[in-house]
């Protein structure tokens, strides 16, 4: 497991940069603008991409970085399905799972919107077929 916290300073706000160290791909939660070359750079490093953004604080106290991480990293979005926001992402149910290594993340959003519950799981679903 790979986790680093990211903390602007001029704002308090924090970001997570964090994934699977076995399968090499990370996501970021509640990436800040300011902190888009933080995420990047470690990334890099370890050379396993970005493949999620998971966004909890959608509101107008939070400069997300979201978008620029999308254009740069070339990852998918998560928000819970009801957030209201006017991009392309992927709308989270209650409880559904972003698959990226085997450890979940079950922490709930910052805001009312984002009270959701993302799981990240290298575990997938079983089909019958």
């Amino acid at each position: 497991m790979y986790f680093r916290q990211l903390i602007n300073d001029n704002t308090a706000c924090a970001s997570y940069l964090l994934g699977s160290r076995t399968h090499t791909q990370l996501a970021v939660v509640d990436p800040h603008a300011g902190s888009v070359d933080e995420c990047l750079a470690p990334a890099a490093g370890q050379d396993a991409p970005i493949v999620a953004l998971l966004e909890t604080h959608v509101q107008a106290d939070h400069v997300s970085g979201l978008p620029e991480l999308i254009r740069r990293a070339g990852a998918t979005a998560y928000l819970p399905a009801d957030a209201g926001v006017g991009f392309e992402h992927h709308g989270l149910a209650d409880g559904e799972r972003v698959h990226l290594g085997k450890h979940g993340d079950r922490s709930r959003g910052h805001a009312w919107a984002c009270c959701r519950t993302p799981q990240l799981s290298d575990h997938r679903p079983h089909s019958d077929g």
